[in-house]
C-alpha cells in the first residue's frame, strides 16, 4: 500500500509498515531525522535498515546512531528513577506498587532494540497521589504548576530527572453510544449549530492496573511494567487524546508512527492473551480508543495489530471525531473527515480544515477602529458561522472586538458575567500557535498556558487582561505578529479557531460555551 506521499511511506516503512521501500540515496537527511524524530522512528529505522540491508546515506545513519544512544540514556535514568520511587512509596506492598505508563514499556517486555524510544517525561498512576508527591521530594522532585487538573494530579520536575506526571486515573475516551455520524457532521448542521455532542469518558484507577504489572525481564533495573494486554489498552487512549485535541494538525507526528508501531508489536507477542485482552477494553469501555488505533494501523502501516481470534469486531467505518476546543468534561465533538496521512504529514492548509468546518471571514483593518463580532447577541454583528451550546443558569452569548496594527493582533471577547464558583475560559487557536486564559472574578486570577510549538524568547510577552464589568466579563489578549509566525501577507488569511465559555471550577460541567470559526483577513499596513 502507499499513501501517495512519499515521506508518509517513507515514516510508514520506518515503522515496520507494509508499504514499499522507500529510495533514501538523496534524502535531505537533516528533513528526514528531524521527521523520525518527530514519529520517535529512530531505532525502528535503523533497526529494519540494518535487517534488510537497505542502503542509507553515512551521514544520516551516524546522526541517528549518536541520538539513539542519549535516548538509550535517558531511557535507563528514567527507568531507574521509576524504580527507586516504586520502592520509595510502595515498599514491599505490591498492591500499592506505582504504574508506569508507555515510555518505557515495550522496551521492558522485550529489550528489542527496536523499542528505544525518545521520551520527553515518565508516567505514572498511583494509589496515593498526595503521599506519592510527598515521598518524591527527598528525591530532588517538586510540583510545578497547578495540582489535580483533571486526571493529572501533579507535575514533579527536577533538573537531573525531567519530568514525573502523576495520575490519579488514566481516562478512556468514548463517544459511539453518545452520538452518530450525522450529530457530529458540519455539513449536517450549517449557520449557528447549537452543539450537543459531547464525549463520555471512563476511568481506569490505580486499582484496576496494579495487578496487571509484570516483570520487565528486557530491562534490567527496571520497574514492573503492564502486561502487554494492558498496555495496548493505554496506549490507544493515549493516541486518540492526541488526535481529538489537534482539530488543526501539527506538521509532523499528530498522531506519532512509533506508538502505532508499538501496538502491533505488543499484540504480537507470543503470551499475548486475545481473551485477557477484549475482556480488558469491555471492562474499561475502550471499544472506541482501540477500534482507532486499528484503523489507524490498517490505514498507514496495511494491517490489523489485533491477533486473529480475538472477539472485538474489527472496525467497519472511521468514525473518529475531533474536539473544537477540550473543556475536560464535555467538548465540542466533531467530524470533518478522516485523513490519516494528515496525522503523519500535514500538507494542507489550515484553510481546508476550516472549510470543512465551516467559518465566517472576518476582515481586520489596521485602523484605530475595530472589527465587532458576536454569537447569540441577535444583532448584526452575529456571525455566519459558530458553534454553539446555552447556558445553564443564565443567558449565553458573545461579544467581540478584532483589530491590528504593526506590531500585533488584539483579541477581545466578553460574556455575561460567570456565576459564583465559575470561570470565563477564553482560547485561541492558530493551528501551531495556540493560547489559551482563564479567568476567576471572585479572586482575580488570570492563568495563561502558551501551547504553541515555537514561541520565540526575544519578543515582547502577550498582553493580556480580564474584568468584570458591565454585568459581563471581558477578556483583552494583545498577541505580538512574531507569537504567530509573523503577519499574513495580502490577500493570505489567518485561520482562528476562538472559543470561550462559563465553566464551575474544578474542570466540571461547562454553562455556555461558543466557537467561533474564523478567517482574519488582515488589512494592509
Amino acid at each position: 500500500m502507499s499513501s501517495g506521499n512519499s515521506l508518509v511511506d517513507a515514516l510508514a516503512w520506518s515503522a515496520g509498515g507494509d508499504v514499499p521501500r522507500p529510495t533514501l540515496d538523496d534524502v535531505d537527511t537533516t528533513a528526514f531525522a528531524h521527521a523520525l524524530h518527530a514519529h520517535r522512528l529512530d531505532a525502528r529505522f535503523l533497526h529494519r535498515v540494518r535487517v534488510e540491508s537497505v542502503r542509507v546515506p553515512p551521514d544520516l545513519v551516524s546522526a541517528l546512531t549518536d541520538r539513539l544512544a542519549g535516548i538509550r540514556a535517558a531511557m535507563d535514568r528514567r527507568a531507574a528513577l521509576a524504580t527507586v520511587l516504586d520502592e520509595a512509596t510502595a515498599g514491599r506492598d505490591r498492591s500499592r506498587s506505582m504504574v508506569p505508563l508507555k515510555g518505557f514499556t515495550l522496551l521492558a517486555l522485550t529489550g528489542e532494540e527496536r523499542a528505544v524510544r525518545h521520551s520527553g517525561d515518565l508516567d505514572v498512576v498511583v494509589a496515593d497521589p498526595a503521599g506519592f508527591v510527598t515521598s518524591a521530594d527527598r528525591f530532588g522532585l517538586v510540583p510545578k504548576g497547578p495540582r489535580e487538573i483533571l486526571d493529572e494530579y501533579a507535575r514533579l520536575v527536577a533538573p537531573e530527572h525531567g519530568m514525573v506526571e502523576v495520575h490519579s486515573y488514566y481516562p478512556v475516551p468514548r463517544w459511539r453510544t453518545r452520538t452518530t455520524p450525522e450529530d457530529c457532521d458540519p455539513r449536517a448542521h450549517p449557520g449557528q449549530w447549537v452543539h450537543h455532542e459531547t464525549l463520555g469518558e471512563h476511568r481506569i484507577l490505580h486499582g484496576d492496573l496494579v495487578d496487571h504489572l509484570v516483570e520487565g525481564t528486557g530491562m534490567p533495573g527496571a520497574p514492573r511494567v503492564l502486561r502487554p494486554e494492558a498496555a495496548v489498552v493505554v496506549q490507544a487512549c493515549h493516541l486518540y487524546g492526541d488526535y481529538i485535541r489537534a482539530v488543526l494538525p501539527v506538521p509532523l507526528g499528530t498522531v506519532r508512527l512509533d506508538e502505532i508501531a508499538a501496538v502491533a508489536d505488543m499484540c504480537a507477542l507470543p503470551g499475548f492473551d486475545v481473551a485477557v485482552f477484549a475482556e480488558l477494553v469491555t471492562r474499561f469501555g475502550a471499544e472506541d480508543v482501540v477500534s482507532f488505533v486499528r484503523a489507524l494501523s490498517v490505514d498507514l502501516l496495511g494491517r490489523d495489530p489485533v491477533p486473529p481470534g480475538c472477539s472485538l469486531p474489527a472496525p467497519s467505518d472511521r468514525f473518529f471525531p475531533v474536539d473544537l476546543w477540550w473543556d475536560g468534561v464535555e467538548g465540542f465533538l466533531v467530524d470533518p473527515g478522516w485523513r490519516p496521512a494528515e496525522l503523519v504529514v500535514r500538507t494542507r492548509e489550515h484553510e481546508e480544515v476550516l472549510a470543512a468546518i465551516g467559518g465566517s471571514t472576518v476582515a481586520v483593518p489596521r485602523s484605530s477602529e475595530p472589527t465587532r463580532i458576536s454569537v447569540g447577541a441577535g444583532t448584526s454583528t452575529d456571525l455566519d458561522r459558530s458553534v454553539f451550546r446555552p447556558g445553564r443558569t443564565g443567558p449565553f452569548d458573545v461579544v467581540g472586538e478584532l483589530s491590528a496594527d504593526d506590531g500585533a493582533l488584539s483579541v477581545v471577547l466578553s460574556t455575561p458575567a460567570a456565576a459564583d464558583g465559575h470561570m470565563t475560559a477564553l482560547s485561541l487557536n492558530f493551528g501551531d500557535h495556540r493560547f489559551e486564559f482563564f479567568h476567576t472574578a471572585a479572586t482575580g486570577e488570570l492563568r495563561f498556558d502558551d501551547y504553541s510549538l515555537t514561541s520565540p524568547a526575544d519578543t515582547e510577552p502577550v498582553g493580556r487582561s480580564a474584568e468584570r464589568t458591565g454585568g459581563r466579563d471581558v477578556l483583552r489578549v494583545r498577541i505580538p505578529w512574531r507569537r504567530l509566525g509573523g503577519c499574513p501577507g495580502p490577500g493570505r488569511g489567518m485561520v482562528l479557531l476562538a472559543g470561550i465559555r462559563r465553566q464551575r471550577l474544578g474542570w466540571a460541567e461547562t454553562d455556555g460555551a461558543a466557537i467561533l470559526p474564523l478567517r482574519l483577513d488582515v488589512g494592509p499596513a
